[in-house]
């Protein structure tokens, strides 16, 4: 039975969640399938639901996690085509799954919050919101505040790039109006986002130049596809589809020793998964000189690992160029590397990764007793990229536990 979670007087109370990610969506099924609360709202900036999988849709994104273990545990999705699903799956399972449950009418999308407060005296959360289409502001108030925006939400851009006058854009801001066949493309990166593009554009650009400075460890994971029949039996054999994700879950969960401290047990893993990558890149790759470059430096789990059957295949193309050296100046779109050489781009493509610091603005959140929340935070969060800090009363972070703690 579900009961609704209301004040004494009888009133539920009104949320405000900042969002419609993964998370956000989550936040709001859950308050309606467990607590049977429906008095809240979700503020969107985009013009669509789904975060990280509404900006990122460059060539080849995909998820690298399996497919079955990356859907909602009460929104089981039995439809994946693949071992790891793309990013045009991924969003159409969020707007099939807000759709179900009526999440888009809770919605208002383009709507930004420039600030939060907490309103000692009324106990309340104010939000100052605008429009980005109109401009039109406004105040929301609240009694809880889940802040769903994610880590993945602002890109990273450096300064040095601004240099280069030619088309550029980050990997999470694609310009698909831009076409870059037959181009010379110059890609700056060399993880998760920029292995997936690379392998997607190779055969569409004239030339790519991959500058690479820290090249990560890649693990060969075929992305095969799930037959018709398999499918059918995810769908109408309750117990297979339960043990084939327990199964992915367990193999999912083997890897994790290597990311433990140096234990016995950790250091094992590492060895042999090690011995395992390096095998594979050097029969993979047969040019020294290219497999040095593409050698990761920092041992593995230190950084976050790429699966990717396709990359050491890619990056050998006769139309690709590794870089390794740094970049020591651009100059219009010219590019010239501290080993003296000097590429001239069409464009420049830049996935260099994500903000991931809580990146919160001086004024932007003012908690308990006028406590500006960015201040607060700024020697180190409460908890793992913060949760409900003492000064931030009935406020949650989207991607980190509930804590009331700090250490």
């Amino acid at each position: 039975m579900v009961f609704t979670k209301t004040y004494t007087d009888g009133t539920t109370p009104t949320i405000a969640i900042i969002g419609a990610g993964i998370s956000g969506l989550c936040a709001a099924v859950q308050l309606q399938r467990q607590l049977n609360i429906t008095s809240y709202q979700i503020f969107e900036m985009e013009s669509d639901i789904g975060g990280t999988w509404y900006n990122n849709n460059y060539p080849g994104c995909a998820c690298d996690n399996l497919s079955h273990l990356y859907h909602y545990s009460f929104a089981p999705n039995y439809e994946w085509t693949k071992r790891y699903a793309s990013q045009e799956e991924i969003h159409a399972y969020l707007k099939s799954t807000a759709r179900t449950y009526n999440i888009y009418d809770k919605i208002s999308f383009n709507k930004r919050i420039n600030q939060m407060r907490w309103d000692q005296e009324h106990s309340k959360w104010e939000l100052q919101w605008e429009d980005l289409k109109s401009g039109a502001k406004g105040t929301f108030v609240a009694a809880v505040v889940f802040h769903g925006a994610g880590a993945f939400a602002k890109p990273k851009i450096p300064k040095e790039f601004s240099a280069f006058t030619g088309p550029k854009w980050h990997s999470a801001q694609w310009r698909r109006a831009d076409d870059i066949t037959g181009k010379t493309v110059g890609i700056v990166g060399c993880s998760a986002s920029a292995v997936q593009i690379i392998t997607g554009i190779t055969n569409t650009v004239k030339t790519l130049h991959i500058y690479g400075r820290s090249p990560v460890h890649i693990v060969p994971s075929p992305n095969t596809p799930y037959s018709d029949f398999r499918r059918w039996l995810f769908r109408r054999v309750p117990l297979f589809h339960w043990l084939y994700c327990l199964l992915c879950y367990y193999a999912q969960d083997f890897t994790f020793p290597i990311y433990c401290k140096l234990t016995w047990y950790s250091l094992l893993h590492r060895t042999i998964a090690t011995a395992f990558l390096r095998w594979n890149l050097y029969r993979q790759v047969p040019d020294p000189e290219l497999r040095k470059k593409l050698t990761p430096g920092r041992p593995l789990g230190s950084r976050r690992t790429v699966i990717s059957t396709e990359y050491y295949t890619a990056v050998q193309q006769k139309n690709v160029a590794y870089h390794k050296a740094h970049i020591a100046e651009i100059q219009g779109t010219t590019i010239t590397l501290e080993d003296g050489s000097k590429q001239h781009l069409d464009v420049l493509i830049m996935a260099t990764g994500f903000d991931m610091s809580l990146n919160f603005p001086v004024g932007f959140w003012t908690g308990r007793g006028d406590i500006d929340m960015a201040t607060f935070w700024s020697q180190s969060a409460g908890t793992y990229f913060g949760a409900c800090a003492p000064n931030a009363p009935n406020f949650y972070m989207g991607w980190g536990p509930r804590s009331g703690s700090r250490k």
